[in-house]
């Protein structure tokens, strides 16, 4: 088994033949156990604070059940038979919690331990901070749970989208990038 990171942060054993499989389908782990793709990534950001990455593979043959069910072989009769062109697609999910922006930590509790009717102005603030602080830690907290949750949900599958909608998002530098146009005074 090969030990892996994954995008929590924790560490997952996988199989040798598991390795295989996913290098066949164009996903591949670094020597530090990060996965990589043969066709590129897509990051998407939450305003919540998740990081979706999306993994683009190779390219596999097939409709319907073939393909969603994992039973294309994947031939060349396929291909020369004009089955539909998809591509295989991984997910994973992270948490940024620098989304929230962590709040100062406040200084002290001590207006915990005192009526609120005696507090003084520091007391007043300190509960302020404290009451932030908390909102931010809950808000990190269901966050990192939500990305665990996905990150379990994703692994257990891969996907298969089709090829028009890869090649949507598949941009080229020529598609990104507008030559700057020149100033002209007459």
């Amino acid at each position: 088994a090969i030990s892996l990171s994954q995008s929590v942060g924790k560490k997952a054993q996988i199989s040798t033949a598991e390795v295989f499989e996913m290098q066949g389908k164009g996903f591949f782990f670094t020597r530090d156990g990060s996965l990589k793709s043969n066709e590129g990534e897509l990051e998407v950001r939450s305003t919540d604070g998740l990081v979706f990455t999306l993994r683009f593979g190779e390219v596999v043959y097939g409709s319907g059940l073939d393909v969603s069910s994992g039973s294309n072989t994947e031939d060349s009769a396929a291909q020369s038979a004009g089955a539909a062109e998809n591509r295989y697609v991984l997910i994973t999910v992270l948490f940024d919690s620098t989304v929230f922006g962590a709040p100062p930590k406040h200084s002290n509790t001590d207006f915990q331990n005192i009526p609120d009717s005696l507090w003084s102005e520091e007391d007043e603030y300190n509960k302020e901070l404290y009451d932030e602080y908390i909102v931010w830690e809950s808000s990190v907290d269901l966050g990192q749970k939500k990305a665990t949750e996905l990150n379990q949900w994703f692994a257990k599958w891969y996907y298969v989208i089709a090829a028009d909608s890869y090649e949507n998002i598949d941009l080229s530098r020529s598609d990104l990038v507008v030559e700057k146009m020149s100033d002209s005074k007459g």
